[in-house]
């Protein structure tokens, strides 16, 4: 079965996931919304059987994968073959808010403070940077 099919076939109404399934649906709609301002405002309303909670998360999380997409950062002459232990003392000097001492193979570098999207010249999604997109009650 294809994605596009499997996207397009409901839970069955009695299944633990029928939820999971009305989020992501709102999820979708959401950050197409945000990334393309010009959606229909109808078509983001949220099903009624999602709980306010979840609505403000997914609202939450929407709004930080957009801001993420519209800040793409390439990373010039990466090869992740040779450089994985680069990418990997990056992303934990990002994850500690670059608190780290100085580390010399994060000299060519720049830290991050704001959603983005680490991206290859050729492309290639490395990883992508998301502060704050889950709540901390929910993490």
């Amino acid at each position: 079965m294809s994605k596009e099919q499997a996207s397009s076939v409901p839970c069955p109404p009695d299944s633990p996931w029928v939820l999971t399934d009305l989020i992501m649906e709102y999820m979708c709609c959401r950050f197409h919304a945000e990334l393309f301002p010009t959606t229909d405002p109808t078509s983001i309303l949220p099903d009624v059987n999602i709980p306010v909670e979840m609505v403000c998360e997914a609202d939450r999380m929407s709004e930080i994968l957009a801001r993420a997409c519209r800040n793409p950062v390439i990373l010039s002459d990466f090869d992740l073959g040779t450089e994985a232990h680069r990418a990997s003392a990056f992303l934990h000097n990002v994850a500690s808010d670059g608190e780290n001492s100085y580390n010399p193979a994060l000299v060519s570098y720049t830290c991050l403070s704001e959603p983005a999207i680490l991206i290859t010249e050729s492309g290639e999604v490395i990883a992508w940077y998301l502060p704050a997109a889950v709540s901390q009650y929910n993490q």
